[in-house]
């Protein structure tokens, strides 16, 4: 199967009027490092279509040249047209961004010295994002929310108990999530899912003879339910930005509304507006005694919207293209759908 697709998409190349490639190194279970080489491409029809090209073994080093040896050697075989390449998209890994010794500066020179123009490169934006969130660290939250999990699931019985707890209480949830910290919508799952069942966990732990204070402390709850409101709405753009077929202007676009709305959100809450802030809201309604601590929040905002501003540079230094190819994508779509009518 894998040699049919190779064949097919060799064949498919002589069509191609333009590429990108998406490359990603990881380990596998022997710890040998695989390369992974998507291409997505546009053929005269304005046709898009993506592929896996390549799965290229890294037996010894990593370096970006070895990294550019692998990516040319799948032109070679796929019978690719350099002068065709677009862009490529990388992670942020040295090996792969370098401008001397990395890919990105092996294949700007390859480039060159056929009398090309170096394609556009992107550092991928889903995974930019992931890396965004990571300022918001919060421990005093997560490392509370972490324990009583895995004080709760850690023993069969007691998980067990656990659950037949819930469904005699009629919960809404039958069980809390683990934590899995390389899975990007992880923390906002398990955030909202320990949020909604706090009274419930709080009152379980109880049974059990453990004690933990933070449950029911009031600027506890706060720095929780603030976290799970923020993380809520980061892993809405992740997934935003994920999925088959997704162009760069639709992407790019759903970047530059998030960051109008990050600071639509500095704003809200500095007057403790909380109407984009669902368990914030909640909290507020119940008139706690310890007043919202709304400059830990509004900082912690102005740290994510800088960490943003930061980060999607690369993506703004774009925006003049992006922008001419969003009204060229939209013709073209028009002109696609006139010529179907009319077939």
């Amino acid at each position: 199967m894998g040699h049919n697709v190779h064949v097919q998409l060799k064949e498919k190349a002589k069509d191609f009027k333009c590429f990108a490639l998406a490359m990603d190194e990881s380990n596998d279970v022997q710890d040998t490092a695989q390369l992974l080489i998507f291409i997505r491409v546009v053929n005269s029809d304005f046709e898009v279509s993506e592929e896996l090209a390549a799965l290229q073994s890294l037996s010894d080093t990593t370096t970006g040249e070895d990294i550019f040896c692998k990516v040319h050697q799948t032109m070679e075989e796929l019978d690719l047209d350099w002068s065709k390449l677009a862009s490529i998209t990388t992670d942020g890994a040295p090996s792969m961004t370098g401008a001397s010794r990395g890919l990105a500066g092996h294949i700007k020179r390859e480039m060159e010295e056929r009398g090309l123009t170096p394609p556009l490169q992107i550092h991928c934006l889903i995974h930019q994002q992931a890396l965004c969130c990571k300022v918001l660290k919060w421990e005093s939250v997560m490392k509370v929310v972490v324990s009583c999990i895995n004080f709760i699931r850690a023993n069969g019985l007691k998980h067990r108990k656990f659950q037949a707890f819930l469904t005699e209480l009629e919960s809404a949830h039958g069980d809390v999530l683990y934590h899995t910290e390389v899975r990007w919508l992880s923390r906002g799952r398990v955030l909202k899912r320990f949020y909604e069942l706090l009274p419930e966990i709080n009152a379980f732990l109880l049974t059990k003879g453990k004690t933990v204070p933070e449950l029911i402390d009031t600027e506890w709850k706060w720095d929780l339910a603030f976290l799970t409101d923020v993380t809520e709405i980061l892993n809405g753009l992740n997934v935003q930005l994920q999925g088959k077929g997704k162009l760069i202007c639709d992407m790019y676009s759903h970047v530059k509304s998030f960051e109008v709305k990050l600071a639509l959100l500095v704003g809200q809450v500095q007057k403790q507006d909380f109407t984009h802030l669902p368990a914030t809201r909640s909290l507020s309604a119940e008139k706690p005694a310890v007043p919202f601590p709304t400059k830990k929040c509004k900082d912690a905002l102005e740290t994510l919207r800088a960490e943003f501003s930061v980060r999607f540079r690369e993506l703004h230094a774009y925006v003049k293209e992006i922008r001419t190819l969003t009204p060229c994508l939209l013709f073209n779509l028009n002109w696609l759908s006139c010529r179907l009518a009319m077939c």
